[in-house]
């Protein structure tokens, strides 16, 4: 198989403790041959709702927005992505409380040629090359509180967004990147480090990444909910570096792995904290349909 989807969830320590139900979710899906989506969402846990409603919601809007359609097919969103996928989260939406529906998202659309990342909200995305090198994006909003995809149905929030953080300001989101390897003894080394500053405006509708996993040479392309930042008090950079290690055997799938690094943290005392939810795709560069 040329490219190769994966994804993976696990509740919260928090969450569990409490009695509570996992409010990240995550999808992966192959519409057709040489085509990738994975979308991740973390649901609102200060809106007092039932946002693992809408955590799920807005992963199968996401890939339903991108199905079928001629630019999934060239691994980019469609021209009219932001207002197709808000028409097709009131089209899923099964419950009377919009506050259900606040959900970060996360999501990537793939060919071995081009891939696109969209993100609204907060969380984080994590690219293995294939020369050993690892590179992660985490996203944060100002005051930690990230604008839902789902707030642009309601004028008053997006008001009260303005006012606090204007448009034209940097610092509304705040990313940091880091460059870093593996090596054989597991440990992590920083090749580099720096922050992204944008503006409200720039992330009000979300935001587009794009990737060349051929020319990049890129082995893994994943998405991560911010539980990835909460893992006890490892540096999300050294979880990601650990999930998207590559696996000495190719019969263990990702979420296998997943499993039982996360039981190597949990021994160690790194438990996750918040839920987490992740969603891979990786390229298979030596298959002949990518060669």
């Amino acid at each position: 198989m040329a490219l190769i989807v994966s994804r993976f969830v696990t509740i919260g320590g928090m969450h569990m403790l409490a009695g509570q139900l996992c409010e990240d979710y995550a999808l992966a899906t192959q519409p057709e041959t040489g085509v990738a989506i994975v979308a991740v969402a973390d649901g609102c846990s200060g809106a007092h709702a039932d946002t693992d409603i809408g955590a799920r919601v807005i992963c199968h809007a996401f890939a339903h927005t991108m199905a079928g359609h001629d630019a999934t097919r060239e691994g980019r969103l469609r021209d009219d992505f932001d207002a197709v996928l808000e028409s097709t989260m009131l089209q899923f939406a099964f419950t009377q409380n919009l506050a259900d529906y606040l959900a970060t998202l996360v999501g990537v659309v793939a060919t071995a040629d081009r891939a696109t990342a969209f993100i609204c909200g907060d969380g984080a995305i994590g690219v293995r090359f294939r020369d050993g090198r690892f590179e992660l994006r985490t996203f944060a909003w100002r005051d930690d509180a990230p604008y839902y995809f789902m707030y642009r149905v309601d004028p008053n929030v997006r008001e009260r967004m303005i006012a606090r953080l204007q448009t034209d300001c940097p610092g509304a989101v705040c990313t940091q990147v880091v460059e870093f390897t593996l090596g054989d003894d597991g440990a992590c080394t920083v090749v580099e480090r720096r922050a992204e500053a944008y503006t409200f405006g720039e992330f009000e509708h979300g935001r587009r990444f794009d990737f060349a996993p051929r020319r990049q040479e890129i082995e893994a392309l994943a998405v991560f909910t911010d539980g990835i930042e909460k893992v006890g008090r490892l540096a999300a950079f050294e979880v990601v570096a650990r999930l998207l290690a590559r696996r000495n055997e190719s019969e263990v799938t990702l979420c296998e792995h997943a499993t039982s690094v996360l039981r190597e943290l949990a021994e160690d005392g790194h438990i996750p904290f918040d839920d987490l939810a992740f969603a891979c795709i990786e390229f298979d560069f030596d298959d002949p349909e990518l060669a």
